[in-house]
């Protein structure tokens, strides 16, 4: 069944095929975490093996590099919690917000749009543009949308 995103993939392999949107957002901010500093998918690549990668995500089994700090490990380990009702933040977004691993987050500023983005990230995704403009010579827009919408942070207030 299609649930018309990619939140059905952890339930599905449960034998849910529901979207309970809030609590697979926070297994898929586990997988996100996950990818960002290992730089891998947490449960293998799907191409190489659907099959093992889908009973790997039933079962929540992977593997976490040494080199992260505890705090990562604990976080990450908690997301990807396959029973729902015992996942970091199935209580509540502000058991993940308070979560150690994002000690001097501000949350007031980011749904405010007060903090800034750091200098070292736009610099570092202007340099990549630069470098890589040749690969996209066409111009690649997002679609339009309203901008009220996208700027309305109360997305962040149920996150």
């Amino acid at each position: 069944m299609s649930t018309g995103c990619f939140c059905w993939l952890a339930e599905g392999c449960s034998g849910k095929a529901h979207c309970t949107a809030r609590r697979e957002l926070r297994w898929s901010l586990g997988v996100l975490i996950y990818f960002l500093l290992q730089g891998e998918m947490p449960f293998g690549l799907w191409r190489q093996s659907e099959l093992d990668t889908f009973a790997k995500i039933a079962k929540g089994q992977f593997t976490l590099s040494q080199n992260l700090s505890p705090e990562a490990v604990d976080l990450i380990t908690k997301l990807l919690e396959v029973d729902e009702n015992v996942r970091l933040g199935s209580h509540g977004s502000d058991s993940v917000k308070n979560h150690p691993w994002f000690d001097g987050v501000d949350w007031k500023g980011i749904r405010d749009q007060s903090v800034p983005v750091p200098h070292e990230l736009t610099s570092r995704i202007a340099q990549h543009l630069e470098s890589h403009n040749e690969e996209c010579p066409v111009a690649v827009t997002s679609p339009t949308q309203d901008i009220a919408v996208l700027n309305d942070p109360e997305w962040l207030d149920e996150w």
